[in-house]
């Protein structure tokens, strides 16, 4: 559940597995008759957070790897920028 090189904890991801976990045990208590009608309520609303909270741990987890592409190529073309550019005249 961590992200690559920079090692730190999607805590949304971890929030996806969470509710999807609550959401098969609602549904294994309502089957077993345990807690009946509140287990399909339960259910729904699991589902829906697992979507939610997946959908924001993607994301992120896309944007921070792409910022890792991104950052090292733009630090590249300054280097060649500077390189092959005339310096400023002093005044």
């Amino acid at each position: 559940m961590t992200n690559g090189e920079s090692g730190y904890w999607n805590v949304w991801w971890s929030l996806a597995v969470l509710s999807a976990l609550v959401g098969v045990m609602a549904v294994l208590l309502e089957y077993l008759g345990i807690i009946r009608d509140l287990g399909l309520v339960i259910g729904v609303v699991s589902t829906a957070l697992t979507v939610l909270f997946g959908l924001t741990a993607s994301t992120r987890t896309a944007v921070s790897s792409l910022k890792n592409e991104i950052v090292p190529g733009l630090e590249r073309i300054e280097r060649v920028l500077i390189e092959r550019l005339p310096s400023r005249p002093s005044l």
